[in-house]
């Protein structure tokens, strides 16, 4: 997949709708015969469930300050990202690219700016960093040049949720025609599974919700999954990964 920008909030916000602009950040993925590129607006956002009250319309469109509790930021742009992908946060979760030689021969063109292409299979970004939030937003923008049958790619996650009740994913299954977003308490796995059959070539705005009770996921602004679930999402003791 290609991928240029993917969120996570600490809460749930308004990046549901409309989410290009809300707090600076765009999400994109292309899946280009499962190769991925993450690029400006390219973001990795988490913030803290109290931002979600006090913070108003005007200030999500301004760029996020760590008066939203902004925890991590990650634009994929730049000229050195293989051991630098840098947290524009303030907060030092900087981020670096796995199994990529050079930025060079991984840059691409994003929608606003530079992309970076991931193979899908075995290249990624990550970041080391401790997730047990109370509540979760996961958003990704991304586009499919092609959606391999078989393949279950992970656009984000922070462990196999599904396997040990721990984190969370954003998946897209089935060559593009299910997908689910899930966390996990630690004992028991919250996963909202949709089915909808996904195009290549069209951009698609997904996003994953956790409100403390109800796990959501979104397509292009409208719901099309939910489950119950209870508790903070359980440390996985893994980071986070992209692609």
């Amino acid at each position: 997949p290609d991928i240029q920008s993917i969120t996570v909030h600490k809460l749930v916000n308004g990046l549901i709708k409309g989410g290009r602009r809300l707090l600076g950040v765009l999400f994109l993925f292309v899946l280009p015969s499962m190769a991925m590129v993450i690029a400006p607006l390219s973001s990795f956002f988490l913030l803290p469930p109290s931002a979600a009250a006090a913070t108003t319309l005007g200030a999500r469109l301004a760029m996020p300050s760590n008066t939203l509790g902004l925890t991590a930021h990650w634009t994929f742009d730049g000229n050195n990202l293989i051991t630098n992908v840098t947290d524009s946060s303030g907060q030092g979760n900087n981020a670096r690219l796995g199994s990529i030689t050079s930025t060079s021969s991984a840059v691409a063109v994003g929608v606003f700016g530079q992309a970076i292409s991931l193979n899908g299979t075995s290249q990624y970004a990550t970041a080391s960093m401790t997730i047990t939030y109370p509540t979760i937003t996961v958003s990704a923008w991304f586009k499919a040049n092609s959606f391999p049958v078989g393949k279950n790619p992970r656009i984000v996650a922070n462990s196999h949720t599904d396997s040990d009740k721990k984190g969370f994913q954003l998946m897209v299954n089935s060559g593009g025609t299910t997908g689910f977003f899930d966390v996990g308490n630690g004992t028991t796995e919250g996963r909202a599974s949709w089915t909808k059959t996904l195009s290549t070539g069209q951009w698609y705005y997904y996003v994953g919700t956790y409100d403390g009770s109800t796990v959501r996921a979104y397509i292009n602004g409208v719901q099309v999954a939910s489950a119950s679930i209870t508790g903070a999402l359980a440390a996985s003791g893994c980071n986070v990964y992209i692609g």
